[in-house]
């Protein structure tokens, strides 16, 4: 069991990331050098890769000497690093393509715990696997100093067991205690990057911004906010209390109510169950995973994340309510952003942009803004709540919004009809290579 010798400041949490877009090629065998020898200098120059990664970008440099003051002392009594823990990690195999059972042991024999430092050191770690071997069509190098410190950032508690705040865009809004907005503070796990990173990977584009379309997209075509309907049927937090959320104390209360969140992403792709939290942190994690800077925020209880190279904001209730809203318009502006305070309000930005595309059509409008998504049983099924059929212009945008559902005019309910149920698929089917998410 490693013990830490040396709390850290959040400062030492938070650090620029910047890698080469072209990683050095291996080294060709000589004649006379063995497979064994061949295969340690490759090794060898593979760790001094990294190392020469992180000492060659200016705005890594503050980074790798905070790796270095995360002090550890191993069971063997031996004096280690943060930085040697990252690259000890990427040496000994780190692939989130891999086996998910070897990964995660691999992780937790180096960081063990939840603990904000360990979750620093292995975003770390995948950020320089994702850089160092081409994945995404964009590099880190390119990121201003405080978008890779948004990506990179970890929140911890202070010793009163509040949120430090240390790097933040500037927002609209106060809270009640005067600060922009508080951190938001995930149920997800450590893990959750490189478990989300070969899903992200098939919604790759050719640029940062379609990928973030892709990731909203398919996250509001896939979840749904929970919902009690009048009928008795539910599908609420209490799906997610089934014995393996880990702490009973990660439980909050909403209304009142003691409201359950899933235990890891697992159990959140198997019940798909949302409210305005799980999405964006879903959301965020995905787009960390192929290294494009996000935040996420709290701002008036709602969780929110924030797109630094498109300065938007996307709210956790616009990707798990209203599905048919077309995906460039869920993310908001710092303007829209600031109306989500008066819960009225909430979707005022986002029907008043839906008005706009379609030619000021009340129709139209309405019906998007009106959908919903269900389940039913192991499947996702998407309805209207409001008569009315749209143009066929409107018809094709929303058919284009959601093709799995295979959404038709009917003529004898007035409405948009799904043909459809979409079965609900588990993180591991959707991860196969072979695996069609659409």
């Amino acid at each position: 069991m490693r013990k830490h010798i040396e709390t850290i400041a959040l400062a030492a949490l938070i650090g620029g990331c910047g890698v080469p877009s072209t990683p050095e090629q291996p080294i060709k065998p000589q004649t006379n050098t063995s497979v064994y020898e061949h295969k340690k200098t490759v090794e060898e120059k593979i760790k001094k890769n990294y190392e020469k990664i992180l000492e060659n970008y200016e705005n890594l440099r503050s980074t790798k000497k905070r790796l270095q003051e995360i002090k550890f002392t191993t069971a063997q009594g031996e004096e280690t690093d943060g930085l040697k823990m990252v690259v000890g990690i990427l040496n000994k195999g780190y692939d989130p393509t891999g086996d998910s059972d070897a990964l995660k042991k691999l992780t937790n024999d180096y960081l063990p715990g939840e603990d904000p430092k360990n979750t620093y050191m292995l975003r770390v770690a995948h950020a320089l696997w994702v850089e160092s071997q081409n994945l995404v069509p964009w590099s880190l190098k390119d990121y201003s100093s405080e978008q890779v410190e948004q990506m990179l950032h970890v929140p911890v508690r202070d010793e009163k067991g509040e949120i430090r705040i240390d790097v933040r865009p500037t927002m609209p809004l106060k809270d009640k205690q005067g600060h922009d907005y508080s951190e938001e503070w995930g149920f997800l796990e450590k893990e959750t990057e490189y478990k989300a990173y070969p899903l992200a990977h098939k919604l790759i584009a050719h640029d940062q911004k379609t990928t973030l379309y892709n990731m909203i997209r398919w996250l509001k075509s896939n979840v749904f906010h929970a919902y009690t309907n009048q009928d008795g049927t539910s599908w609420d937090w209490d799906h997610y209390a089934d014995g393996r959320q880990p702490d009973p104390l990660k439980q909050t209360l909403l209304n009142g109510k003691a409201q359950w969140l899933p235990a890891n992403l697992e159990r959140y792709f198997e019940e798909r169950i949302s409210g305005c939290h799980e999405p964006v942190l879903v959301l965020a994690n995905m787009a960390r995973s192929l290294n494009i800077p996000v935040m996420n925020i709290n701002v008036e209880g709602h969780g929110i994340t924030y797109l630094p190279t498109e300065d938007r904001f996307v709210h956790g209730d616009h990707l798990s309510n209203h599905p048919m809203v077309p995906t460039d318009l869920v993310p908001l502006t710092r303007a829209g952003i600031a109306g989500i305070k008066d819960e009225p309000m909430l979707f005022e930005e986002q029907k008043r942009l839906v008005l706009a595309r379609f030619n000021n059509d009340i129709t139209a409008t309405n019906i998007i803004m009106s959908s919903e998504m269900n389940r039913k049983q192991n499947s996702l099924e998407v309805h209207t709540n409001v008569n009315g059929l749209p143009s066929d212009e409107v018809t094709a945008a929303i058919q284009k919004e959601l093709p799995q559902y295979g959404l038709i005019a009917n003529n004898n309910t007035y409405r948009l009809q799904a043909t459809s149920l979409y079965p609900i698929r588990t993180l591991e089917e959707l991860k196969k290579p072979d695996s069609n998410i659409w």
